[in-house]
């Protein structure tokens, strides 16, 4: 097999992925086990009632605060005021429902005038909001929740009443206006401090991904602060495959004692450098806050994991390819339009196999380190030539993904030589080969005996048909969508790498 771009693999498979659940720190021993069986009989009810007892009481409260108010990002005062530091001796009595009686504190935290915004690494758990409420001690932390946080019963009042900011990831309007919104609070001196999760994704804390440059923006100091949680066992991780929030719930709510602290470091002030460019200045603070944290940092964010997991569904060069090219997209200038337009140059040709300064042509890209390492991909036999046909899948696939469908019709389009919307025999094993992992000659062949369909070819619908109505091949076309626990209704892409 050709060479491979080492980075594309260490993130999924050298074990640095920093969202997958460890779950061997998950372990129940004899007495972790009676504590569970004791506490689910116990303090589970109470608790339970206790919390609904809080949340109730503090939906009440966000009501009153948020009517006739005038705008979310009016300052509180008064009798508004007094209602959310309420709100925060609630979210205290929260975390002692599910166990946190006593909170660790490491350092001061700074005031706002020294350091108006507060970036935390490490964001990890759902318990991570609680412990922002109650930082302060007297007033609640402006920070950025997720659009689909709106829809969760009673939450959305609470968000309104303690003025925090909705930000939804797909939208770009939504992420600039909530840069704006940071700007707009940092500016105000009457506002409370800005908290701000810079990593934008729970992790299992074993690395620091990319932080993000919302904290940044501003180019005013900043303070870190990181929550640790100190049980002997992780019950606490929200990973991106991990234990389901219920899960989590109801651990916490059965042991007598959960421990955990919060750190409190210097202020960071930015130079001039570091001001003007909030990339470089996110980029610098994640690397002082590794040697701090004795944490290893990635490049990759979670877009990456989705689009590494996408891509081992399909065959190599494909999988190793995709993130190599979502990190170049830009730089390729690569778009669907273009890819369809040269399948119609390649129509007809004899010869789809190219060397790395003809790709360099077809691509209108001079010869680079950057396209060398993209053409290695592709090189299977080292022999200095790649099959165009399989570049050009690989960028259909990267633009859908978790939507099998479009590049299986790509594929076969691209394979059928003479033009006629049929594929032979030959040229339907060549498109397994190239596009999709786990189906071989065999498939192709049942198709042929039992689709009913000479030698003549196949065309797409029949082949898609055929593999619809057969259980073995239903997975080909169906839709993947990778969430947050990674599990799903249908079968996930995960369920099929783990199958391999």
């Amino acid at each position: 097999m050709g060479r491979q771009i080492l980075r594309a693999l260490t993130f999924l498979e050298a074990g640095v992925n920093p969202y997958v659940y460890d779950y061997s720190k998950l372990k129940f021993t004899t007495w972790r086990k009676c504590e569970i069986a004791i506490g689910t009989v116990i303090l589970l009810p109470i608790r339970m009632i206790s919390l609904v007892i809080i949340m109730l009481t503090g939906w009440l409260l966000s009501f009153i605060i948020v009517v006739r108010l005038k705008s979310r990002t009016d300052i509180h005062f008064g009798w508004r005021g007094l209602l959310c530091w309420l709100l925060v001796k609630l979210a205290r009595l929260g975390l002692i429902c599910f166990g946190y009686w006593h909170i660790e504190r490491k350092g001061k935290q700074a005031s706002r005038e020294d350091a108006p915004v507060l970036a935390v690494p490490l964001h990890s758990s759902w318990v991570d909001f609680l412990v922002t409420a109650v930082v302060d001690g007297s007033v609640v932390p402006i920070g950025l929740h997720r659009k689909e946080n709106e829809k969760i019963p009673f939450f959305h009042n609470m968000v309104v009443a303690t003025q925090q900011i909705y930000v939804s990831r797909s939208d770009s309007q939504s992420r600039q206006l909530a840069l704006d919104n940071i700007k707009e609070r940092v500016a105000n001196p009457l506002s409370p401090q800005v908290l701000v999760f810079v990593e934008g994704w729970c992790t299992n804390r074993a690395s620091l991904t990319p932080f993000k440059k919302g904290a940044f923006v501003c180019g005013c100091p900043i303070q870190p602060v990181v929550y640790r949680y100190l049980n002997d066992m992780d019950i606490t991780s929200w990973a991106w495959n991990g234990l389901h929030p219920v899960e989590s719930i109801y651990y916490h709510l059965c042991r007598f004692v959960n421990h955990m602290e919060v750190e409190f470091y210097d202020v960071y002030t930015p130079t001039e450098e570091e001001k003007k460019d909030p990339d470089l200045y996110a980029s610098n603070i994640q690397k002082m806050m590794s040697r701090k944290l004795g944490l290893p940092t990635t490049e990759y964010a979670l877009t990456d994991l989705k689009y590494m997991m996408g891509g081992r569904f399909y065959s190599v060069p494909v999988s190793k390819g995709m993130i190599e090219l979502r990190k170049r997209e830009n730089w390729l200038s690569l778009k669907l339009d273009d890819v369809k337009d040269a399948v119609k140059d390649l129509q007809g040709k004899t010869c789809k196999y190219v060397d790395l300064q003809e790709f360099s042509q077809y691509v209108n890209l001079p010869v680079s380190s950057e396209l060398s390492e993209i053409f290695d991909l592709y090189d299977k036999n080292d022999d200095g030539k790649i099959d165009l046909r399989e570049y050009l899948i690989s960028v259909v696939i990267m633009c859908h993904p978790y939507s099998t469908d479009p590049a299986m019709r790509f594929a076969f389009e691209t394979f059928d030589e003479d033009n006629d919307g049929l594929v032979n025999r030959a040229e339907l094993k060549h498109v397994m080969s190239v596009a999709f992992h786990g189906v071989d000659d065999a498939c192709v062949d049942e198709v042929f005996n039992q689709a009913g369909v000479d030698e003549t070819g196949v065309s797409y619908d029949k082949f898609a048909q055929f593999c619809r109505n057969k259980s073995d091949y239903q997975y080909l076309f169906r839709h993947y969508e990778i969430g947050r626990s990674g599990r799903n209704e249908k079968r996930t892409l995960t369920e099929h790498v783990k199958a391999d």
